[in-house]
């Protein structure tokens, strides 16, 4: 599994923010408006990934509520294809607010693949 942000990579666990990879959506007026990011999840094996989560792609951590997932991605993934979902920031206070994306699944050893996530209020 690999998981793209923009066309660029977003390793599993993450803590780095980039506007480049979609990691760091960027600053949102409290008082108005929302920003959407979509990320790609790329299945690498020759067989179907199957996304466990209920539902596939979940955020969590204080600041949670101010990201919400937009449009969850397809729960099988055929070998050697793709599948999106879209993040929507929509920040309830000023400054930095943080959240980790969680995708849980049913390959490798490195489940869930998580990553953390940022915009500015």
């Amino acid at each position: 599994m690999r998981l793209k942000g923009n066309s660029f990579g977003i390793p599993d666990g993450s803590t780095t923010f980039s506007a480049a990879n979609g990691t760091d959506v960027g600053g949102k007026t409290v008082t108005s408006g929302t920003r959407d990011q979509t990320f790609t999840i790329q299945n690498l094996g020759g067989t179907g990934l199957q996304l466990t989560g209920n539902p596939p792609v979940a955020i969590s951590g204080s600041q949670a509520s101010d990201f919400v997932v937009t449009t969850q991605p397809a729960v099988i993934v055929p070998g050697g294809g793709s599948t999106t979902f879209a993040v929507r920031f929509d920040p309830s206070a000023v400054g930095v607010r943080k959240a980790v994306v969680t995708i849980p699944h049913a390959d490798s050893a490195a489940n869930p693949y998580d990553f953390a996530i940022q915009g500015i209020g």
